[in-house]
């Protein structure tokens, strides 16, 4: 995919052709997929008590209005999903819900029609998949170092003075040996999408590393692997592979794939890895045995709010025949810190560039120890700070900042490692 969808006729060509080659089942369930989505961005948008935020679960957010672009004969736009409506609907501009979801129409908001662009891709590529690397490196890093971590960073700089630049220009004044990108190039990865991320990813002083996603799966992970990890490039030390594993002698910190092997059933949504990066995490993690370990991913080991763990952290536990002490993930918008599970700190730090609000459904959450409330001040969507992770590996001792994309200081927690 060189661009962006000029009209609604390509994305219904393209999903002609899908059900043209797709199975009864596959069709069924992205058919099933479309109609929730659409159905819950009706539900979101249904009147209620003006000024109330929506208080419905969403599964699919960014396809609401996929459904009627492709079946308007019958499913012809609801006048809740135009634009101006939520205004009219909750006396409010860009409604947000419980999960932190800015429901406007504005760029990378709910309703913004560019998210079709991720679907178009999806019909095109799901059968289209670039080959997997299969040369995972282990790379050996300083004691003490520096990393800096954003998830979903891939917006582009899309307007003057966006989150993403501001993000960028202050990881770039910490002057970190190391930066990781935890995935998500919008809308769909396509090429213009992913060569502007590259080029705008604000390169440590060691290396940069970028992990695999959904978004990007939807051209087919094809320019991920060539254009992102292409030999020479700011991510080259990767060899090709989207998954390694960082080592000094106190830590161990693996960076794992869980998007090309996700069902494409459920649109990539569910992470899962492979028998090979399970082999890697097990035999990799018994060779450092002594050290503490860390996992940096696209996808999530639990929900937003904390609920019980699912697949992946399954899988992930099982290579490595414990729980990591900590992980990092994104997929979500929003930033989380969560209570320790089964000796675990996770955190949740997808919130790199695309706007997000306050999530009221992570208010008394017992699982969360700490989300992201603090406005962004900006006078055109109704958003909170986005922002990205400092960490600093000092011995067996880690020291964690979450820093907003205006320099502050918005959350911090130092762990010395003794007790591990």
């Amino acid at each position: 995919m060189n661009g962006k969808i000029e009209n609604d006729e390509e994305l219904k060509e393209a999903y002609a052709d899908f059900c043209q080659t797709a199975s009864p089942a596959e069709r069924a369930a992205i058919d099933r997929i479309l109609q929730t989505a659409h159905q819950q961005a009706k539900d979101v948008l249904a009147p209620s008590e003006r000024g109330a935020p929506p208080k419905v679960q969403v599964q699919y957010p960014s396809l609401a209005t996929a459904w009627s672009e492709l079946k308007p004969e019958t499913e012809p736009v609801d006048p809740r999903l135009k634009p101006g409506a939520a205004k009219e609907l909750f006396g409010m501009r860009d409604p947000v819900d419980g999960q932190g979801l800015i429901w406007g129409t504005s760029k990378y908001l709910q309703l913004d029609t560019g998210w079709t662009e991720a679907l178009v891709g999806f019909f095109k590529y799901r059968n289209k998949h670039a080959p997997f690397g299969a040369k995972p490196q282990i790379i050996e890093i300083p004691d003490p170092v520096t990393l800096a971590l954003a998830g979903d960073w891939g917006t582009e700089f899309w307007r003057d003075d966006t989150p993403s630049q501001r993000v960028q220009e202050l990881i770039q004044k910490g002057d970190f040996a190391y930066t990781l990108h935890l995935g998500d190039v919008y809308y769909s990865g396509a090429e213009d999408e992913e060569r502007a991320f590259v080029d705008h990813w604000p390169k440590g002083k060691l290396g940069s590393f970028t992990l695999n996603s959904n978004h990007e799966m939807y051209s087919g992970g094809q320019t991920y692997f060539d254009i992102a990890l292409s030999s020479g490039g700011k991510f080259a030390q990767q060899q090709g592979t989207s998954y390694f594993a960082l080592v000094n002698n106190s830590w161990l910190l693996f960076g794992i794939d869980t998007a090309y092997f996700s069902p494409a059933s459920n649109l990539y949504m569910d992470g899962t890895i492979d028998e090979s990066q399970q082999r890697f995490l097990q035999a990799t993690a018994a060779k450092y045995s002594d050290r503490r370990l860390a996992i940096v991913s696209h996808n999530e080991g639990f929900d937003l709010k904390g609920g019980p763990t699912n697949a992946l952290w399954a899988q992930v536990e099982t290579a490595l025949g414990r729980s990591p002490d900590y992980w990092f993930w994104g997929h979500a918008h929003n930033a989380v810190v969560y209570k320790p599970r089964k000796n675990c700190r996770c955190r949740c730090i997808g919130h790199g560039a695309v706007p997000y609000g306050v999530a009221s459904d992570l208010k008394g959450a017992p699982e969360v120890d700490w989300y992201e409330k603090g406005s962004a001040g900006d006078d055109r969507v109704p958003r909170v700070l986005n922002g990205h992770l400092e960490l600093i590996l000092d011995g067996r001792g880690i020291e964690e900042k979450l820093r907003g994309e205006d320099g502050s200081l918005r959350w911090s927690a130092s762990d010395s490692g003794r007790s591990s």
